[in-house]
């Protein structure tokens, strides 16, 4: 069985991104890039280099950011059923924002 092989046009996504970024530039905006719909971490450090936030659904995203060099000033954790040490991880690396789900996850964030 051949391994799948994933080509990424770096230019492409620079250029997608940039033009993204332009629409929003007369407003504070921070643009995110949805780690589960591609974890590579070349792409993610390609996204860290062009300024891209990572918005993060499970603590092994939020440290795959981390490792590719988005700022924790820029992550977002919105996973659904967050458990204790996930949301303890979290706010020990300070991240941006955790994404509450309800009620009983904000009791236990505090």
């Amino acid at each position: 069985m051949v391994p799948p092989l994933y080509v990424y046009n770096f230019d492409t996504i620079t250029q997608k991104f940039s033009a993204l970024k332009e629409v929003f530039k007369a407003r504070k905006s921070l643009i995110c890039f949805a780690v589960k719909a591609n974890s590579n971490l070349s792409v993610l450090k390609h996204m860290a280099h062009l300024g891209a936030g990572c918005d993060c659904v499970s603590i092994g995203e939020v440290k795959r950011a981390l490792v590719a060099g988005i700022p924790k000033y820029k992550i977002i954790f919105s996973g659904v059923g967050k458990r204790d040490d996930e949301i303890e991880e979290a706010l020990r690396n300070d991240i941006l924002m955790l994404n509450l789900e309800s009620e009983e996850e904000m009791n236990r964030v505090e």
